[in-house]
C-alpha cells in the first residue's frame, strides 16, 4: 500500500509499514483474598502520583475500597535506568487497612498482545481527523504525481 505525503521529504516512508507489538511484561495483578484490585471497580478513597527527578523514579499511591468493603493502601515505585537500558524495576508496598487475610501479587508475561484501538478508515484515509482538518490531503493523495 502506497503512502501519500503532502511533501516528499527525506526519511518519509513510501509504503505502509507496520510496527510489531511487543510482549507485555509489566502486568502485575493484586488480589485481596479472591478480589482482584481494579481502578474500574470498587471505590478510590485517595490517589496520588509523584515524580522524583533526583532518584529517577515515578510513584503512585492509592487507597482503595473493594466491592466487598476491604480497604487497602497500594504504593508503587518504578525506575527505568538510563545507565543500564535493560533495567526496569517496580516495587509494590501493600498495606491492608481494615482486614487481615491473604494478599497476592501475580506477575505475568503476555506474548499475545494487540493494539488497543485501530480507527476505521473514513473516505480512504486512515483517520477521521484527516478529512475534517486537512481536506486537501485527500485530494492530494488521489491526484499525487509521485
Amino acid at each position: 500500500m502506497e503512502v501519500c505525503h503532502a511533501e516528499k521529504l527525506h526519511g518519509f516512508i513510501d509504503e505502509k509499514q507496520v510496527m510489531l507489538n511487543i510482549a507485555d511484561t509489566q502486568t502485575i495483578e493484586v488480589y485481596l483474598e479472591s478480589e482482584r484490585f481494579s481502578m474500574f471497580e470498587g471505590e478510590i478513597l485517595a490517589a496520588e502520583r509523584s515524580l522524583d527527578f533526583k532518584a529517577g523514579t515515578t510513584g503512585r499511591s492509592v487507597i482503595w475500597r473493594s466491592p466487598l468493603g476491604k480497604e487497602v493502601r497500594i504504593n508503587t515505585t518504578r525506575l527505568v535506568s538510563h545507565a543500564l537500558l535493560n533495567l526496569f524495576v517496580i516495587e509494590y508496598t501493600i498495606e491492608p487497612l481494615n482486614f487481615s487475610g491473604t494478599v497476592r501479587l501475580v506477575s505475568s508475561h503476555r506474548g499475545l498482545v494487540s493494539n488497543h484501538f485501530d480507527p476505521p478508515k473514513i473516505q480512504g484515509l486512515p483517520r477521521k481527523s484527516a478529512n475534517i482538518f486537512f481536506p486537501s490531503v485527500q485530494k492530494l493523495c488521489t491526484e499525487s504525481p509521485f
